[in-house]
């Protein structure tokens, strides 16, 4: 039997995060609403954007995997979470970056390595991701959610 590695995904552009994660069979992808602040029932949680003004995620996911690029994203971390936190964007601290963009391809560059929740090691390197059914943003975030799950 196969696993199913369930990811969430939340905050402004995420139905084009779920989209770049279509296709993938072991994956399932949900599309949080903008209201929903507290959710157990994912392996991994992609945040885009900072939940509001609500503040802080309420979230017992494996991992987090977040938007650095995104202002006051840090700060929607609940306290004592003790999951694996795993940033993306497009800057120099981001666990996961891209180092070149064509219009199919994404360079994803893994610029800090981390462990995924199997315990995988995900050391510093680069791969080619398809990019030409999203967004650059997207494609990048897709591709930190699938290593955070051990999919890629």
């Amino acid at each position: 039997m196969t696993t199913v590695l369930t990811i969430g995904v939340a905050g402004n552009g995420a139905e084009r995060i779920a989209e770049a994660l279509h296709g993938f069979g072991r994956v399932k992808v949900m599309v949080i609403p903008e209201y929903l602040r507290s959710s157990n029932d994912f392996d991994i949680f992609v945040l885009n954007a900072p939940p509001g003004r609500e503040g802080i995620l309420n979230t017992q996911a494996a991992a987090l995997v977040i938007n650095s690029d995104a202002d006051g994203i840090l700060s929607s971390i609940p306290t004592g979470y003790a999951g694996l936190i795993i940033t993306y964007g497009f800057n120099n601290k981001a666990c996961v970056t891209a180092s070149s963009v064509s219009e199919d391809t994404c360079s994803i560059c893994v610029q800090r390595g981390f462990t995924d929740i199997s315990g995988q090691p995900h050391n510093p390197g680069e791969f080619n991701f398809n990019c030409s059914e999203c967004t650059p943003e997207a494609a990048l975030a897709a591709a930190s959610a699938l290593m955070a799950g051990g999919v890629i």
